[in-house]
């Protein structure tokens, strides 16, 4: 039932433009990984980043919002998908060798947009799709995508796997062609930056327990 919800769930993403569910439904759907065989999950994670690589490219030299929106959100489900079945790792450096391809162009308009200016700032801003890029990158190279932040995805539904042998398939989804997508109607149409509150110190903010 989880299966056939989640899949249904994608597919209205794509059908009606919902960019921000796709993104937690993806994550939600790698997280059931591990009850589902077959290429469905890591095929559809590949559709959606040569999508995003193929708007892209159409748009340049300008920066494609629907793009970036599709290419966040495989790349934010990559940590998910390595965590609840560690045997997915060399499919999730496939994917991220893949999304590779995708160019993020420079946009004038972030200096508009930047909280601090001058010679002197406290940080230099990035914008959020670096951010994301940077993460997922060093994460998959530096840590072998250990991530003691997220939640043991694998420890909580190993009893459910063992009980049930019977796996699912997840059926391939019709992403659009690159033409065909819904008119983006998110609500990042500029580039997104953040502005941040709290830098490193060389100080302790929180006091220590006695």
């Amino acid at each position: 039932m989880m299966i056939e919800m989640a899949h249904s769930n994608i597919q209205t993403t794509f059908d009606e433009g919902q960019w921000t569910k796709l993104k937690l439904f993806l994550r939600f759907v790698v997280c059931l990984s591990p009850i589902v065989e077959g290429d469905g999950i890591v095929n559809l994670l590949m559709t959606i980043i040569e999508r995003a690589c193929a708007i892209q490219a159409s748009q340049a030299p300008r920066n494609s919002p629907l793009a970036e929106d599709l290419y966040v959100s495989v790349l934010l489900a990559l940590p998910y998908y390595v965590v609840s079945d560690a045997t997915k790792a060399d499919e999730a450096k496939m994917i991220l060798e893949h999304s590779k391809q995708f160019e993020i162009q420079p946009d004038p308009s972030i200096e508009l947009l930047k909280p601090f200016t001058g010679q002197e700032v406290p940080y230099a801003s990035q914008e959020f799709v670096h951010l994301v890029k940077n993460a997922v990158e060093s994460m998959a190279g530096d840590t072998q995508w250990r991530v003691d932040k997220l939640l043991d995805i694998d420890g909580l539904i190993k009893d459910f796997v063992q009980e049930n042998s019977k796996q699912n398939t997840f059926a391939a989804v019709n992403v659009p062609a690159v033409e065909s997508f819904p008119v983006y109607n998110g609500q990042f149409k500029y580039p997104r930056i953040f502005f941040q509150a709290y830098l490193p110190t060389l100080f302790r903010l929180i006091p220590l327990r006695r």
